[in-house]
This record gives C-alpha cells, sequence and structure tokens, in this order.
C-alpha cells in the first residue's frame, strides 16, 4: 500500500490540464508553470493535487520526502527511479536524471507505489 510522508509542497500554476496526471512527475516550464516530465528528464517535483485547467494550482511536492507515483512498468523495490515520456515512474537507464528509489515494488504500469523523492545532480 503506497504511502507518503510528504517534504516541502509549493503551489504553482498548471500550464494545462494536469487533472489526469495526479502523483506523476513536474518540471517547470518557460513560462513559470507546472507541466508533466518527459522521458529521462529533471524533475522539480511530484504533483500531489488535480487542477482541471490550465492557471490552476498544482500542489507540487518539491522537497525530499516520501510520496505516491504512478509507476510506468514492473520494477523492485531499491531500484534508481526516473521519469517515462508522461511523467510516470521506470527504473532508471543511462542518462536518466535520477528521481529517487522505489519504496515498494510496482507489479506494472497504472501501480500507485511509494517512492523517496530527492532529485539527484547526476545521471546513470
Amino acid at each position: 500500500m503506497a504511502t507518503q510522508n510528504l517534504g516541502k509542497t509549493i503551489t504553482i500554476l498548471a500550464n494545462e490540464d494536469l487533472s489526469s496526471y495526479q502523483f506523476r512527475f513536474m518540471k517547470i516550464n518557460s513560462s513559470a508553470k507546472a507541466t508533466l516530465c518527459g522521458e529521462g528528464e529533471a524533475a522539480c517535483g511530484v504533483l500531489q493535487n488535480d487542477p482541471a485547467a490550465a492557471n490552476r494550482g498544482a500542489d507540487v511536492m518539491v522537497g525530499t520526502g516520501q510520496t505516491k507515483v504512478v509507476a510506468g512498468a514492473a520494477a523492485s523495490c531499491g531500484d534508481w527511479v526516473a521519469s517515462d515520456s508522461v511523467g510516470r515512474a521506470v527504473v532508471a537507464s543511462s542518462s536518466d536524471h535520477i528521481l529517487g528509489q522505489f519504496l515498494e515494488a510496482p507489479g506494472e504500469a497504472g501501480d500507485v507505489v511509494s517512492v523517496l523523492f530527492q532529485r539527484h545532480p547526476a545521471t546513470l
């Protein structure tokens, strides 16, 4: 069962409708708005709510902490985490920005699991 012990959370304006993207990795775009993180990209945090339109408040956990994240594939507890093309947590591979570690093992894409979010400046 996925649990949370959130780090610092801030509110950023959503760039678009993010109502289907709760618990996904976010980044800040050139307009200073929250948008989905892409494959292997650095994330600013994890979306905690589900803003249904652009310019609504997106609550994003930006500090180190335990959060729920939607998995993009099966993985093992302890694997290093990266973002897939739609902000889901997947096992990090070469040149991916490391976003944390799985605290639970997702069995398949779509599972909501606990991740220790901790942005690393390094890649694998």
